[in-house]
């Protein structure tokens, strides 16, 4: 949980954002999670599940993406960032609901594009779309994982975790 201070975080996966080098070779992550309480006005929080850079901070500089933040959306995000210019239009997820929600991010061996699915019951599979904008480069190294961020209000807010995977071939050179 993010604690009961305003700047309260939490994260689970490898927070060294050296362990994913982009374009390197193709990724698949797989998170199944659930927001306890919706963010709002008075108690708002971020949420990214992905392969990032943010484990632990208070920003996504580097990184490809899941992102909830009712600040921007209601619904979930695909997102990606490098550079610390990012990328949050264009793919949308299903609104976000304290339900358990299974997100996926597949990107190509050349990391130049992200395709982002999910699904609300493991059975069927929506494909949300495609990010080609703003994906990290080889020197824009990343981590993995799963991050909540607490902007405003001072109660603590859960994210509960079922299960978090990924995959990282780095193609022989």
């Amino acid at each position: 949980d993010t604690g009961t201070t305003l700047t309260g975080r939490a994260h689970l996966g490898l927070p060294n954002a050296t362990s994913v080098i982009p374009t390197l070779g193709p990724s698949i992550g797989l998170w199944r999670v659930a927001v306890e309480a919706l963010s709002n006005a008075t108690e708002r929080f971020q949420v990214w599940c992905g392969f990032q850079d943010s484990i632990g901070a208070t920003t996504v500089t580097d990184g490809v993406y899941w992102q909830y933040d009712d600040a921007a959306s209601a619904a979930w995000q695909g997102a990606s960032a490098a550079a610390g210019t990012r990328t949050t239009t264009g793919v949308a997820g299903p609104t976000v609901d304290t339900n358990y929600i299974w997100l996926g991010i597949f990107v190509n061996s050349a990391w130049t594009e992200a395709t982002y699915f999910y699904s609300t019951d493991s059975v069927t599979w929506t494909i949300a779309g495609q990010q080609t904008t703003n994906l990290p480069l080889v020197a824009n190294t990343t981590g993995w994982g799963t991050a909540i961020n607490k902007t405003v209000g001072t109660t603590a807010r859960n994210l509960s975790i079922d299960l978090m995977a990924f995959r990282y071939d780095i193609s022989r050179g």
